[in-house]
């Protein structure tokens, strides 16, 4: 817009003003022309378009508006269109969109980049929209574009405060003839809907593949989530050129027991690019490393925890009989010692969650008594140690382990869990006058394992 341009116009420090004239000196009023009108007229509508907003002849708050709605997005740059470049051809079926750097005026964050293709330069209708998060790139996914088809493409940034920026001066772009992309994957393991998966699960892919043509697997990139729209990750294993069709999670990314988690991965083809994300398929996470020490004298249950399919390993031990001690009338002689209790040990036992055993925890025999009997429903049973002889050259005879993978004899390895040894049978009475009186057996147990 220009300042009023008539010669009537009167001069002032080099500008153009208007005047009203002055018939006493002559002076002639201003004439505003109607090319002065249409030229401020055009100017304000220019303003009011350029925001979004359809002039109304009824509000005259329009311009204020727009005036505002510029303002704002004048906060973040308006990004370049980068690639594909202004006139590409032959571009593949899932291009990746670039654009220039996001940039704020105030140096608030990027929260969000929105990237727009459409089938003519107005963008009257949108083919297709993608909003993704703090990037300056957008893959087009698969069937959104046509072979030979010309599309126009546009990009706008936001900040984290809500501000968008002007979209991009769209710039067009012609496909292939024939799309030859990178298959998408389809993920195998842990499959869809399992439950009871490690805690460092082993995520595997279907195998690299090429549509409509050929090429090599230069890399894949794994992520998993709590949620399947991946919003939040809590694992990204980024473009790895070692984990191509499976990867585990390392210690840093295990997963928390008896959780629903989502996972994806993406092939890289050499030449082709990325595929689209696999469909995210969800598994549940088991009940990872746990055991429990049933020590307590009685007849008790176990119930097996959500998500555990497998005890690695159920032991259980008899406990010990109590030690012999002196029943000589003239206290001179001296008791033998018990026996230990038996034991029996089984590993990886499948179960089902829910499913409770029957447990049995004996007591040690008391002085000159054996010890009783440990089981773990019907599967699993130890005996107790013999009671102790009144002969110090004799010893009671150890239990003996029922049903088990594994029924050894009795020692400290077999029965001592979390630093505690059960089931040893008691030490035999000394002679009267020197003060020994034996001990009775020690208390039996059953142990289980599950996990780890």
């Amino acid at each position: 817009m220009d300042a009023i341009d008539h010669p009537t116009a009167a001069t002032s420090s080099g500008r153009s003003l208007f005047t009203e004239g002055s018939p006493a000196t002559g002076l002639p009023a201003t004439v505003i022309t109607a090319d002065w009108l249409n030229g401020v007229q055009n100017e304000m509508l220019t303003v009011i378009q350029t925001a979004g907003l359809t002039p109304a002849g009824g509000d005259h708050t329009q311009l204020l508006q727009a005036i505002r709605t510029i303002s704002s997005t004048a906060q973040v740059r308006q990004p370049i269109n980068l690639g594909p470049a202004a006139g590409a051809i032959g571009v593949s079926g899932t291009p990746t969109l670039s654009a220039s750097p996001y940039y704020s005026l105030y140096g608030v964050a990027q929260g969000q980049a929105r990237f727009e293709i459409a089938t003519s330069p107005s963008f009257a209708t949108i083919l297709h929209s993608g909003t993704v998060g703090a990037v300056a790139s957008y893959a087009v996914p698969d069937l959104v574009l046509a072979t030979t088809g010309v599309y126009w493409w546009r990009a706008a940034y936001a900040d984290v405060e809500g501000h968008w920026s002007a979209p991009s001066t769209p710039t067009a772009f012609t496909c292939a003839a024939i799309f030859s992309f990178v298959a998408r994957p389809t993920n195998l393991t842990p499959a869809n809907g399992s439950a009871g998966a490690a805690l460092q699960p082993t995520l595997t892919s279907s195998p690299f593949s090429v549509v409509a043509g050929a090429d090599a697997h230069a890399a894949s990139r794994w992520r998993v989530s709590t949620v399947p729209s991946f919003d939040t990750v809590v694992y990204d294993s980024g473009i790895s050129a070692g984990a191509l069709t499976s990867v585990t999670l390392p210690s840093t990314a295990a997963l928390t027991p008896l959780t629903v988690y989502y996972f994806q991965c993406q092939h890289q083809g050499a030449t082709l690019g990325w595929s689209d994300w696999s469909a995210p398929t969800a598994f549940t996470a088991g009940a990872g490393a746990g055991e429990w020490i049933f020590s307590t004298p009685g007849t008790t249950t176990f119930t097996v925890p959500v998500g555990v399919t497998l005890l690695t390993q159920v032991t259980v031990v008899g406990g010990g009989g109590g030690g012999g001690y002196d029943t000589s009338q003239y206290d001179s002689s001296e008791g033998g010692p018990a026996g230990n209790g038996g034991v029996s040990i089984k590993y990886n036992l499948p179960v089902t969650p829910g499913q409770v055993f029957t447990i049995v925890v004996p007591a040690g025999g008391s002085l000159g008594q054996p010890g009783g009997s440990a089981s773990f429903g019907t599967l699993l049973s130890a005996t107790g140690g013999a009671a102790g002889p009144n002969d110090l050259n004799q010893r009671g005879a150890d239990g003996t382990g029922i049903g088990g993978d594994y029924n050894p004899e009795y020692r400290s390895q077999f029965a001592t869990f979390g630093g505690v040894s059960y089931g040893g049978g008691g030490s035999g009475g000394s002679l009267a006058f020197t003060g020994g009186a034996g001990t009775p057996g020690r208390v039996g147990a059953v142990y289980i394992k599950w996990g780890g």
